[in-house]
């Protein structure tokens, strides 16, 4: 999952401190370890423990007996210097490194927010891991719109529920095979009319952006019947996470459920701050969508 808030203080300490970073998944396997050493060339040491206190890592934030930054903090000299070093999953073999800038991670962390109407405050819960991508940069955009991280020990259903209840989340990430998960576990009928009922009422709504493969439209349309609101993007480590969204159109309000989430898995369009995007049409080797398609 996405760890303890300990590791999300972490993160931004070593951002703060200059020091590009490499989020770690716990329990990776060795052999892995030494294909990263190999590729970087260089010798990999394990960061210092957290110092943050980990009994009723629940309760955070709470006030911390020492500053949070350390005094050498400071902003990077060229905003096109390295961030982090994320490496892909490695599905077709060895992993690729990929560089993250900190003007990069900047532009798809205010994407994050134009793309999903984020408004301030919201409470984010991560079953995205933080390794993966460096979050798709939620750890930036999260505490852009000054709002709560709220982290779990692993993705589980039961924990999932209560969190988004307890903790009044608003927001959160994931695969598909994570909605699934939620859509499949025991509680989860239990957990939609709660929610239901807490949207009815004018109070809780959440939204969910989903990633990977598009979803399937029965995923889709069940998380609908939860109360989830999801939202289809795609992208890659390369690009920072997330690039392309299908954005919700009210004409779609009016469709039988099925058919409105086979719309909503579609790619759909670009990030905002996404330079230029070219799609490719499958029937035709190295052709491009024409406007509109």
């Amino acid at each position: 999952g996405g760890g303890g808030w300990g590791e999300e203080c972490e993160y931004e300490e070593l951002l703060a401190g200059g020091c590009p970073e490499e989020p770690w998944r716990y329990g990776r396997d060795l052999l892995l370890i030494s294909f990263l050493s190999l590729d970087l060339s260089l010798d990999l040491s394990w960061n210092r423990p957290c110092r943050y206190p980990e009994d009723e890592w629940e309760t955070f934030p709470r006030p911390f007996s020492r500053p949070f930054l350390e005094p050498s903090c400071r902003y990077p000299e060229d905003e096109w210097e390295t961030q982090a070093l994320n490496y892909t999953s490695g599905t077709t073999g060895r992993p690729k490194g990929v560089l993250f800038s900190h003007r990069g991670a900047a532009l798809n962390s205010i994407n994050n927010a134009l793309i999903w109407s984020l408004p301030q405050h919201p409470s984010y819960l991560w079953t995205l891991p933080l390794f993966h991508c460096s979050g798709w940069c939620f750890p930036h955009t999260v505490t852009l719109q000054a709002g709560t991280h709220v982290c779990l020990r692993s993705v589980d259903p039961a924990a999932v529920f209560a969190a988004i209840l307890s903790q009044r989340v608003s927001h959160l990430c994931g695969a598909p095979v994570v909605a699934n998960m939620l859509l499949h576990a025991p509680g989860a009928a239990h957990f939609g009319a709660a929610l239901t009922s807490a949207a009815a009422g004018g109070g809780q709504r959440v939204k969910m952006l989903c990633a990977g493969a598009p979803p399937p439209a029965a995923v889709l349309e069940a998380m609908e019947g939860l109360g989830v609101e999801v939202t289809h993007v795609y992208g890659l480590t390369e690009s920072y996470g997330p690039a392309v969204a299908c954005s919700w159109q009210d004409a779609w309000a009016g469709l039988p459920p099925r058919e409105r989430a086979e719309l909503m898995a579609r790619q759909g369009h670009r990030y905002p701050l996404l330079e230029g995007l070219d799609v490719a049409v499958e029937a035709e080797a190295g052709g491009e969508a024409a406007g509109g398609e």
